[in-house]
């Protein structure tokens, strides 16, 4: 089992790819991989101390989203754990010696705050529960990458 981070990700909601680890694997061939998204702990140091305001459990989270609802801003903060095994679209991915190889996990954090066409409201606390889900579901694809376009090669 291989362990990266804690990071941070900073998306670029222009649909731009954004580069979030890069790491050395084992040689060999892949069918999946696995992501976790949770609240740093206590002992653990990130980049971005937003993520943890203080040694509560409450005062730490996993995903914080800044944008505009009804032009009005609003900061969403979420506390989830996602753990998720992620197959590759065109398996297997192969790692090579002295090679290197682009793994993108797509995802679209606009759906996050829509369920049935509906926009939810980010600063209503009744749909928490729902985007919570939301971001938790949308960590679905995964695949080899080698132009950082975005989409599978």
């Amino acid at each position: 089992m291989l362990i990266w981070g804690p990071f941070v990700v900073y998306l670029d909601l222009t649909q731009k790819v954004v580069i979030a680890a890069i790491a050395k694997v084992p040689l060999g061939n892949y069918d999946e991989i696995m992501l976790q998204v949770h609240k740093p702990s206590p002992n653990e140091n990130i980049p971005d101390p937003e993520f943890n305001e203080g040694p509560s459990n409450h005062q730490r989270f996993s995903v914080i989203v800044r944008g505009l609802y009804n032009n009005i801003p609003f900061v969403y903060r979420s506390s989830i754990t996602a753990a998720r095994g992620i197959e590759f679209e065109n398996p297997p991915v192969t790692a090579v010696a002295d090679a290197v190889v682009n793994i993108t996990i797509s995802l679209n954090p606009y759906s996050w705050f829509i369920t049935n066409s509906e926009i939810l409201d980010p600063t209503n606390p009744d749909n928490e529960n729902i985007i919570d889900h939301r971001i938790k579901d949308s960590f679905k694809r995964a695949f080899k990458d080698m132009d950082l376009n975005g989409e599978p090669d």
